[in-house]
């Protein structure tokens, strides 16, 4: 009677997560596997992206660019419960002023609001801010708000519609990131390439309330 010796370091196994389905031939590429599916899982259940592409392989958008985002407390860093939200549009027009409509509402408390920006920052990340939306501050997260930048909805209520127009004048930094004050240039790359957020700070909560993730849309016929 023969015997038959079992290896697990020469065993094939078929792994299949859903429609990925993988073959692998050592104990090692097994690990190593679950290791990075267990990581992209991670990944996916807390919302954060993967790696940013660079910027040299990522698709940039030309003049009349237009941009958009929805915000939540889900998406703070660290997350809050709310139930505030809010949505954020804009063009890049072709002479690289920026016009914006911010909608935001269901904001906690008596909804006062401080201010709002555009921070340089991937998903997940924390990032300095580029520019003001409003602020009722003159001096806001220990940013000097550049002159001009509109005032807030006054009072206490827990929503508005804010639009506006900015350009190089409103250009905030940050300076550690790369971005000078008043560098537009500098921005709008930031802007098109994407680790840019749209935020919105009240009273209850001074670092945020609610943000997102803004995303440039595609504008190719047929597509949203």
């Amino acid at each position: 009677m023969g015997w038959f010796l079992f290896n697990p370091r020469r065993a094939a196994v078929v792994t299949s997560f859903g429609r990925d389905a993988v073959r692998l031939d050592s104990t090692a590429q097994r690990r190593h596997h679950l290791r990075e599916k267990y990581h992209e899982d991670a990944v996916d259940r807390v919302g954060c992206s993967h790696p940013m592409v660079p910027s040299a392989q990522r698709p940039r958008g030309g003049a009349d660019s237009l941009l958009q985002t929805e915000l939540d407390g889900f998406q703070q860093v660290p997350p809050v419960i709310t139930t505030g939200m809010g949505k954020f549009n804009a063009r890049i027009n072709p002479d690289g002023t920026i016009t914006y409509t911010l909608q935001y509402s269901r904001l906690m408390g008596t909804g006062a609001v401080i201010f709002a920006d555009i921070d340089f920052g991937q998903r997940c990340n924390n990032g300095g801010i580029i520019l003001f939306l409003f602020s009722n501050q003159s001096v806001a997260a220990g940013v000097n708000v550049p002159p001009g930048t509109q005032m807030g909805p006054s009072g206490e209520g827990t929503g508005a519609i804010v639009k506006g127009t900015i350009g190089a004048q409103s250009i905030a930094g940050p300076a550690v990131q790369g971005i000078a004050p008043g560098d537009l240039a500098a921005a709008l790359e930031a802007l098109r390439i994407g680790p840019v957020y749209a935020q919105v700070h009240t009273a209850l909560f001074t670092a945020g309330e609610i943000r997102g993730q803004i995303d440039e849309e595609d504008k190719r016929p047929g597509k949203r």
